[in-house]
């Protein structure tokens, strides 16, 4: 059997306090929710996913990089899934962060 994943600890709030990704920190975290964002404006566009991300005690919304749309895909991510950040970008969206 294989071993529990180790969530990083306040791995969210550590994340949420860098403003890019080019930190030391690479938090692992697990996907809470996982859901397709419809555009209406631009139907052509590529396929974008909003994640919920979860260190076991804080949450935080993300997007992924549509160049890893095909790990929802393929079923690499999926609700549950444990994922290893190694790249990111922390924005301020309508003065939340």
């Amino acid at each position: 059997m294989a071993a529990a994943a180790q969530l990083t600890p306040g791995g969210v709030p550590a994340v949420s306090s860098h403003v890019n990704g080019a930190e030391t920190l690479q938090a692992v975290l697990q996907v809470i929710d996982l859901r397709t964002v419809v555009h209406k404006d631009n139907p052509g566009a590529s396929d974008r996913f909003r994640m919920l991300l979860s260190d076991g005690v804080y949450s935080l919304q993300s997007m992924l990089a549509t160049a890893e749309n095909q790990r929802i895909r393929d079923g690499s991510i999926k609700k549950g899934s444990i994922i290893h950040l190694q790249e990111y970008t922390c924005s301020t969206i309508k003065t939340r962060r």
